[in-house]
């Protein structure tokens, strides 16, 4: 696990770094990424979002009923998209 662990080589990173991570995710830690971030060269350019609209790596699409969408879809949908918009917006420059 030492071996894969990024953590030796974020000095080197010269990329801005866009991080999409579940808030619930059961098998790695939301708090990974955080630390990820935290941890990044402080010139790093580092934006993470976490989002309940992940199971692990798939989509959660709840039933689109009323409620869900209001509180769900329109705020976890608006988390994506930001990201989403990112990441391009990053490959442009």
């Amino acid at each position: 696990m030492a071996r894969m662990s990024p953590a030796d080589h974020l000095s080197g990173v010269k990329a801005p770094v866009l991080i999409l991570h579940e808030s619930g995710d059961p098998y790695i830690a939301s708090w990974e990424s955080e630390w990820l971030a935290r941890e990044m060269p402080p010139s790093s350019k580092v934006d993470v979002t976490l989002t309940s609209v992940l199971e692990h790596v798939e989509l959660r699409t709840p039933p689109p009923t009323p409620t869900n969408i209001w509180r769900f879809y329109l705020p976890e949908g608006w988390k994506l998209f930001s990201f989403i918009y990112k990441t391009f917006a990053e490959a442009r420059v």
